[in-house]
């Protein structure tokens, strides 16, 4: 999603270095913007019911969610689309920097006995930020019928979906035991409730832009905040 349609230069030479090298191995892509909207969890529910649904979308079988302000290796695409089949269509989240100095990750470790669960590479995680996620078609269309009833909604007079189809507010932020969660960790908590795992690449370095870019390694943040030795 981009609310006025514009792509930085960096986001837009990744893609096309993303679809070159995964041309070369033999997997398609295509590329789905959504503008004009400045309720951003509401664009990310109807790309995923694009997905879904559209005709043209069909021999897609995963969704990579890259948001606009996202800069990626494209290097990074072809593991994780093999992480996920690997791990029979798991979602594999990469995470990148808040935008401030101090370098600061929004990801929820899952834990057994206080430490984190790891398979191979991986982080079992509870939460990640949905601006690098891959996702395949399966464990999305388990999520929408498992939700449609609840959260689905008639999409508005003029908009590009017909007046019978259901979105499914999938990422609409909840309060949840007293908390305000926003539209990542809601997505997630659903995600859990229907019975599917998330994983992180810690790998994967992302640069967020802002007024500049933050480019913190999320490799020492592990290393030096999240699993430092406790005093």
């Amino acid at each position: 999603p981009t609310f006025d349609g514009n792509m930085p230069a960096e986001w837009m030479m990744a893609y096309m270095v993303t679809a070159q090298e995964l041309g070369a191995a033999g997997v398609g892509c295509g590329l789905n913007v959504r503008s004009g909207s400045s309720l951003i969890p509401k664009c990310r529910d109807e790309i995923i019911h694009q997905f879904l649904f559209n005709e043209e979308m069909q021999p897609f079988d995963y969704m990579l969610c890259i948001d606009a302000d996202v800069i990626w290796n494209p290097a990074d695409i072809l593991p994780m689309l093999a992480a996920s089949i690997a791990n029979s269509d798991e979602t594999i989240f990469g995470t990148y920097p808040v935008k401030q100095d101090k370098p600061h990750f929004h990801i929820e470790f899952t834990k057994l006995d206080n430490k984190p669960i790891i398979n191979g590479d991986l982080f079992r995680v509870n939460s990640g930020a949905a601006g690098f996620m891959l996702l395949s078609r399966t464990t999305l269309k388990r999520m929408y019928d498992r939700y449609v009833r609840d959260l689905g909604y008639t999409a508005s007079p003029g908009s590009d979906f017909n007046a019978d189809e259901k979105v499914c507010a999938m990422f609409t932020p909840a309060i949840v035991r007293d908390r305000y969660r926003g539209e990542d960790i809601m997505f997630c908590i659903r995600l859990g409730e229907a019975g599917h795992r998330m994983w992180l690449d810690p790998r994967i370095q992302l640069t967020h832009v802002g007024t500049k870019q933050y480019r913190h390694s999320f490799k020492e943040y592990l290393d030096n905040v999240v699993f430092a030795p406790q005093d």
